[in-house]
């Protein structure tokens, strides 16, 4: 399969350094603030936010005004940052809170289809909870270990990618200590290409906490025990990735990709277009739609690898991290030592 072609454009913030400060809590502080920092200069704007002392529900005031401002503990600070994008979800916000149970940098991270606070059918937050969404519209994204190393300093790199449109976005954290190879997190928070019609809401979640080991490989994605979380109505949807290829069946065997790769002209790379299919009785389907510019890559390749190499003003256009491969801003490679294809 030659390189395919992209269905949106897309917006990047890549290679942040984070981490490797004083302290696990001093990373976590400094990787919030530009996690935040970036969704906002992406189109997410603040719904509410507390730093720990003052706080304000639905105000829209940013208080996270420096890393000092994000105070972890029992006694904590918290966002919300809603994007107004979403196909039947114009409320749709994410809520980073960081309660901690004491000592260390991590958070949770919830997402709601329809915002939080009472206005939106949960409860407004204070400087002892974050603000809560109404359970049939939402769930937990990052649980409780935070999307960095949380307890001791660790330099890691930050990449945001996000459509023009605001429909898809997608954060990594990789770990420089490993150079690219290791995924150390994953956030993603996207709208079904080409839905079921029965899907009127067709977001979907895929994440992973520091700590989870939760890897974006083919035994994890293709089984119905995914990262992948999404709703119908109230009813929570266990989805997971297939090929538009499989007729509803699960991909075939990692060592199939070889064979692809090996039988394929030097010009052509063995990606392969994803599907979300659905196990939740009464919901199946074994398409509900498919994945914007996400394609299976090959199971060989390191995670960090971009391509093509050639030819010249085609360079760096995608990026693969473990078995998926992500559009790529083609003008810098991921930190560490990447492996350029063709």
């Amino acid at each position: 399969m030659a390189l395919p072609s992209v269905d949106k454009t897309w917006m990047f913030s890549i290679n942040n350094v984070v981490g490797n400060k004083y302290s696990g809590e001093v990373d976590g502080k400094d990787f919030l603030y530009k996690l935040v920092t970036i969704l906002k200069s992406f189109g997410w704007t603040v719904w509410g936010s507390c730093d720990g002392s003052a706080y304000g529900n639905g105000d829209g005031v940013d208080r996270w005004t420096s890393t000092a401002k994000i105070v972890f503990g029992y006694t904590r600070s918290w966002i919300v940052l809603s994007n107004n994008a979403l196909t039947g979800a114009p409320n749709a916000a994410i809520c980073i809170d960081c309660y901690n149970g004491g000592g260390n940098a991590a958070f949770f991270a919830y997402f709601s289809l329809t915002g939080f606070g009472t206005s939106n059918g949960g409860a407004n937050g204070n400087t002892g909870a974050s603000p809560t969404a109404a359970a049939a519209t939402s769930w937990t994204v990052i649980n409780n270990y935070g999307m960095t190393p949380y307890d001791v300093p660790n330099q890691c790199s930050l990449h945001v990618m996000q459509s023009t449109d605001k429909k898809c976005t997608r954060i990594f954290v990789t770990s420089q200590a490993y150079r690219s190879t290791t995924l150390v997190s994953y956030l993603l928070v996207e709208e079904a290409k080409d839905p079921a019609p029965e899907w009127t809401t067709p977001i979907f979640t895929m994440s992973s906490s520091w700590n989870d080991n939760t890897q974006l490989d083919q035994s994890t994605l293709v089984n119905a025990n995914t990262p992948l979380k999404a709703k119908r109505g109230s009813t929570t949807l266990a989805l997971y990735f297939t090929c538009p290829y499989a007729y509803g069946q699960f991909l075939p065997a990692s060592a199939s990709w070889a064979n692809a790769d090996d039988a394929s002209a030097a010009s052509e790379f063995p990606l392969f277009p994803i599907s979300i299919a659905c196990t939740t009785g009464g919901h199946r389907n074994w398409q509900k739609g498919q994945v914007f510019d996400m394609w299976w890559g090959h199971y060989a390749t390191p995670t960090g690898s971009h391509y093509p190499k050639t030819p010249a003003g085609s360079l760096r256009k995608f990026v693969q991290f473990h078995r998926l491969v992500f559009p790529w801003d083609g003008l810098v490679t991921p930190d560490g030592t990447p492996i350029e294809l063709r």
